[in-house]
Protein backbone atom coordinates (compact mmCIF):
# COMPACT_ATOMS: atom_id res chain seq x y z
CA UNK A 1 0.00 0.00 0.00
CA UNK A 2 2.91 2.27 0.96
CA UNK A 3 4.64 1.71 -2.50
CA UNK A 4 1.76 2.49 -4.19
CA UNK A 5 1.42 5.82 -2.38
CA UNK A 6 5.57 6.43 -3.38
CA UNK A 7 4.92 5.77 -7.08
CA UNK A 8 1.70 7.86 -7.06
CA UNK A 9 3.84 10.71 -5.08
CA UNK A 10 6.95 10.07 -7.55
CA UNK A 11 4.43 10.49 -10.67
CA UNK A 12 2.83 13.28 -9.56
CA UNK A 13 6.07 15.17 -9.07
CA UNK A 14 7.47 14.07 -12.34
CA UNK A 15 3.96 15.24 -14.23
CA UNK A 16 4.20 18.46 -12.49
CA UNK A 17 7.94 19.09 -13.42
CA UNK A 18 7.24 18.23 -16.76
CA UNK A 19 4.00 20.79 -17.15
CA UNK A 20 6.48 23.43 -15.80
CA UNK A 21 9.08 22.91 -18.04
CA UNK A 22 6.90 23.15 -20.91
CA UNK A 23 5.04 26.04 -19.55
CA UNK A 24 8.25 28.14 -19.03
CA UNK A 25 9.43 26.99 -22.72
CA UNK A 26 6.56 28.22 -24.54
CA UNK A 27 7.08 31.34 -22.64
CA UNK A 28 10.26 31.71 -23.27
CA UNK A 29 8.93 31.16 -26.71
CA UNK A 30 6.78 34.31 -26.63
CA UNK A 31 9.23 36.40 -24.90
CA UNK A 32 11.61 35.83 -27.73
CA UNK A 33 8.89 36.06 -30.30
CA UNK A 34 8.65 40.30 -29.50
CA UNK A 35 12.40 40.44 -27.98
CA UNK A 36 13.55 39.95 -31.09
CA UNK A 37 11.40 43.09 -32.97
CA UNK A 38 10.55 45.96 -31.41
CA UNK A 39 7.38 45.17 -31.60
CA UNK A 40 3.80 45.77 -29.58
CA UNK A 41 2.60 42.60 -28.08
CA UNK A 42 -0.60 41.59 -29.40
CA UNK A 43 -4.04 41.16 -26.99
CA UNK A 44 -3.89 37.20 -27.88
CA UNK A 45 -0.24 37.10 -27.09
CA UNK A 46 -0.54 38.86 -24.00
CA UNK A 47 -3.47 36.89 -22.64
CA UNK A 48 -1.51 34.07 -23.28
CA UNK A 49 1.86 35.04 -21.63
CA UNK A 50 -0.74 36.12 -18.08
CA UNK A 51 -2.57 32.56 -18.30
CA UNK A 52 1.04 30.70 -18.51
CA UNK A 53 2.59 33.05 -16.18
CA UNK A 54 0.03 31.93 -14.05
CA UNK A 55 0.03 28.40 -14.36
CA UNK A 56 3.64 28.87 -13.83
CA UNK A 57 3.15 30.27 -10.48
CA UNK A 58 0.10 27.33 -9.78
CA UNK A 59 2.76 24.82 -10.44
CA UNK A 60 5.84 26.23 -8.88
CA UNK A 61 3.70 26.26 -5.57
CA UNK A 62 2.38 22.57 -6.26
CA UNK A 63 6.07 21.68 -6.31
CA UNK A 64 7.06 23.44 -3.59
CA UNK A 65 4.17 21.68 -1.66
CA UNK A 66 5.30 18.22 -3.03
CA UNK A 67 8.64 18.73 -2.38
CA UNK A 68 7.93 19.71 1.48
CA UNK A 69 5.92 16.96 1.60
CA UNK A 70 8.55 14.55 1.02
CA UNK A 71 10.84 16.06 3.72
CA UNK A 72 8.31 16.03 6.29
CA UNK A 73 7.89 12.39 5.28
CA UNK A 74 11.42 11.70 5.69
CA UNK A 75 12.41 13.28 8.69
CA UNK A 76 9.00 11.75 10.39
CA UNK A 77 10.80 7.98 9.77
CA UNK A 78 8.24 5.10 8.73
CA UNK A 79 4.79 5.15 9.65
CA UNK A 80 2.16 2.77 11.32
CA UNK A 81 1.61 1.64 7.09
CA UNK A 82 4.95 1.26 6.67
CA UNK A 83 6.06 -1.00 9.30
CA UNK A 84 2.57 -2.80 8.91
CA UNK A 85 3.98 -3.01 5.33
CA UNK A 86 7.75 -4.40 6.21
CA UNK A 87 5.91 -7.25 8.71
CA UNK A 88 3.83 -8.43 6.25
CA UNK A 89 6.82 -8.72 3.43
CA UNK A 90 9.00 -10.54 6.16
CA UNK A 91 6.10 -12.78 6.88
CA UNK A 92 6.58 -14.03 2.81
CA UNK A 93 7.92 -17.01 3.98
CA UNK A 94 5.45 -18.12 6.54
CA UNK A 95 2.41 -16.88 4.23
CA UNK A 96 3.95 -19.47 1.50
CA UNK A 97 3.82 -22.29 3.62
CA UNK A 98 0.44 -22.08 5.34
CA UNK A 99 -0.54 -21.63 2.05
CA UNK A 100 1.13 -25.17 0.89
CA UNK A 101 -0.45 -26.34 3.79
CA UNK A 102 -4.10 -25.29 3.40
CA UNK A 103 -3.67 -26.11 -0.24
CA UNK A 104 -2.78 -30.09 0.81
CA UNK A 105 -5.91 -30.05 3.37
CA UNK A 106 -8.03 -29.14 0.09
CA UNK A 107 -6.52 -31.56 -1.73
CA UNK A 108 -7.17 -34.22 1.11
CA UNK A 109 -10.93 -33.68 1.51
CA UNK A 110 -11.14 -33.73 -2.41
CA UNK A 111 -9.54 -36.93 -2.56
CA UNK A 112 -11.35 -38.19 -0.07
CA UNK A 113 -14.99 -37.54 -1.32
CA UNK A 114 -13.48 -38.55 -4.52
CA UNK A 115 -13.30 -42.01 -3.10
CA UNK A 116 -16.64 -42.22 -1.71
CA UNK A 117 -17.82 -41.36 -4.52
CA UNK A 118 -16.13 -43.97 -6.67
CA UNK A 119 -16.89 -46.49 -3.29
CA UNK A 120 -20.46 -45.76 -3.43
CA UNK A 121 -20.95 -45.73 -7.00
CA UNK A 122 -19.26 -49.16 -7.41
CA UNK A 123 -20.07 -51.25 -4.63
CA UNK A 124 -23.83 -50.02 -3.77
CA UNK A 125 -26.02 -53.03 -4.18
CA UNK A 126 -29.30 -51.16 -5.05
CA UNK A 127 -28.14 -47.87 -6.70
CA UNK A 128 -30.75 -44.72 -7.36
CA UNK A 129 -33.29 -46.65 -5.16
CA UNK A 130 -31.51 -46.39 -2.27
CA UNK A 131 -29.47 -43.48 -2.74
CA UNK A 132 -25.73 -45.59 -3.07
CA UNK A 133 -26.08 -46.49 0.17
CA UNK A 134 -23.18 -49.39 1.70
CA UNK A 135 -23.24 -50.79 4.14
CA UNK A 136 -19.55 -50.52 4.98
CA UNK A 137 -16.91 -49.34 2.60
CA UNK A 138 -14.66 -51.43 0.56
CA UNK A 139 -12.10 -48.93 -0.72
CA UNK A 140 -10.01 -46.80 2.40
CA UNK A 141 -10.84 -43.13 2.68
CA UNK A 142 -7.68 -41.14 3.66
CA UNK A 143 -8.84 -38.60 5.75
CA UNK A 144 -11.21 -41.47 7.69
CA UNK A 145 -8.05 -42.77 8.95
CA UNK A 146 -6.12 -39.34 9.88
CA UNK A 147 -9.42 -38.08 11.79
CA UNK A 148 -9.58 -41.67 13.64
CA UNK A 149 -5.72 -41.53 14.06
CA UNK A 150 -6.29 -38.03 15.17
CA UNK A 151 -8.88 -38.68 17.84
CA UNK A 152 -6.75 -41.73 19.53
CA UNK A 153 -3.81 -39.14 19.55
CA UNK A 154 -6.20 -36.49 21.21
CA UNK A 155 -7.61 -38.89 23.77
CA UNK A 156 -4.36 -39.49 24.93
CA UNK A 157 -3.46 -35.69 25.56
CA UNK A 158 -6.10 -34.98 27.51
CA UNK A 159 -5.61 -32.95 30.47
CA UNK A 160 -5.20 -35.12 33.78
CA UNK A 161 -7.86 -33.85 35.83
CA UNK A 162 -10.28 -32.99 33.43
CA UNK A 163 -13.35 -34.97 32.68
CA UNK A 164 -13.41 -36.75 29.42
CA UNK A 165 -14.90 -39.13 27.52
CA UNK A 166 -13.35 -41.82 25.65
CA UNK A 167 -15.07 -43.74 22.72
CA UNK A 168 -13.66 -46.86 21.54
CA UNK A 169 -13.69 -46.22 17.57
CA UNK A 170 -12.51 -49.40 16.40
Amino acid sequence: MFREFLMLWYDMLHMNQMSLASVQEQIKFLKSKYDLTSNEWSVKDKNEYRKLKSKETELLARQNRLSQSAAARAESGPSVIERCDQCWNALAPLRIVVGVLLLLVGLLVFISLLLTVIDKLKNSECGTGCGYTIDKPHITNPLDQLLLNLGKVCCVLCVPGQRSVLYDLT
